[in-house]
């Protein structure tokens, strides 16, 4: 997994193993039109939510903000994007959690 070398500074531990307190989870997968993102806040931190391409290229900012604690469902629209391999990074608390994410056309 690409991480960029200015926000290493802020990530104080990285978890990808289900079980962990940082959740991420989307369907459907694959997707062709529209993913529906799910995580929880347990908090009040600031939540950051991208979708980078196979290379680790920004291609957008899903959420970028102070969240409540609960629980976020976030749908996103991917018709713009071509079939093939991205990545969703969920920042929240120092943590960092990533997970493929397969658009097919």
């Amino acid at each position: 997994m690409w991480i960029a070398a200015d926000i290493l500074s802020n990530i104080t531990s990285v978890r990808y193993e289900q079980g962990t307190p940082l959740q991420l989870a989307y369907f459907p997968h694959p997707c062709s039109d529209e993913v529906t993102i799910q995580y929880s806040v347990t908090e009040l931190p600031q939540v950051r939510l991208e979708l980078l391409s196979v290379l680790g290229t920004h291609l957008m900012t899903l959420v970028e903000e102070q969240q409540y604690p609960g629980d976020y469902v976030i749908p996103v629209d991917v018709r713009h994007l071509p079939s093939g391999q991205y990545f969703l990074r969920l920042y929240m608390n120092g943590e960092l959690i990533g997970k493929p994410l397969q658009v097919i056309r």
